[in-house]
């Protein structure tokens, strides 16, 4: 989603099914907030499990993944965001910050016996308002297929273009590691033979000064008397 057309009136953009869901979110006191703490990831990451529980699905990333990623690798790059009622997460999304003007929710949840006080419309209604904060160009909610792109998913698709989103082409890049390796052992045969080939004609030449060196030295005291006898 570009931004831009969001800067003046985000539930604009919104379809009208969608702007009434976020009206009635208002009405039930959530309260939406950043998650610095471990131990609100941790409430995060319950409903992350119970969200895809119900999908047969397990999570890409255990808890003690997302504190490393977020307090000792990617400080800046990533945050945590959930929906509160009454002091009790239902609804969160990871948070990645690009180049400093895209932002894309990752591992979106939200607890189903809530989903009657739609807290998912108030929760990305207001990550689109951070992003617009944070200056960011691009909003992102990452793809809608399944089996490396080969099925596209409908619900998730329309439940994505209530926002206003925007369909985009993502490349994919395979690298064959096998035939790097080839090429690996093919450049290390090289370098090997031309290194044993030096080495070889180093020693057979050293041998050769060695045993000419010997031929040329000057008879030993010992043989010089011999040769008197």
């Amino acid at each position: 989603m570009h931004l831009d057309r969001y800067k003046d009136d985000i539930l604009k953009q919104f379809s009208s099914s969608k702007r009434r869901d976020y009206r009635y979110s208002l009405k039930n006191d959530l309260i939406f907030r950043e998650l610095t703490t471990k131990e609100e990831i941790a409430d995060y990451y319950r409903v992350l499990l119970m969200n895809l529980k119900k999908l047969g699905l397990n999570p890409v990333h255990s808890l003690d993944d997302l504190y490393d990623l977020k307090f000792n690798r990617f400080f800046d790059q990533i945050s945590f965001y959930g929906v509160y009622k009454d002091q009790t997460m239902i609804a969160g999304s990871m948070i990645f910050l690009f180049d400093g003007h895209i932002m894309h929710t990752q591992y979106l949840s939200s607890d189903e016996e809530y989903l009657n006080l739609f807290p998912m419309d108030f929760l990305i209604e207001n990550l689109i308002q951070t992003a617009l904060n944070r200056n960011c160009d691009i909003f992102t909610f990452g793809i809608c297929t399944e089996d490396l792109g080969h099925h596209l998913n409908l619900g998730l698709s329309r439940f994505k273009e209530g926002f206003g989103t925007e369909y985009c082409i993502n490349r994919s890049y395979e690298l064959k590691l096998l035939i790097i390796f080839k090429r690996f052992l093919y450049r290390t045969g090289i370098f090997l033979c031309l290194f044993f080939r030096y080495l070889t004609g180093y020693i057979l030449n050293g041998n050769f000064r060695y045993a000419k060196a010997k031929h040329n030295d000057p008879p030993s005291n010992a043989m010089k008397n011999s040769n008197w006898l």
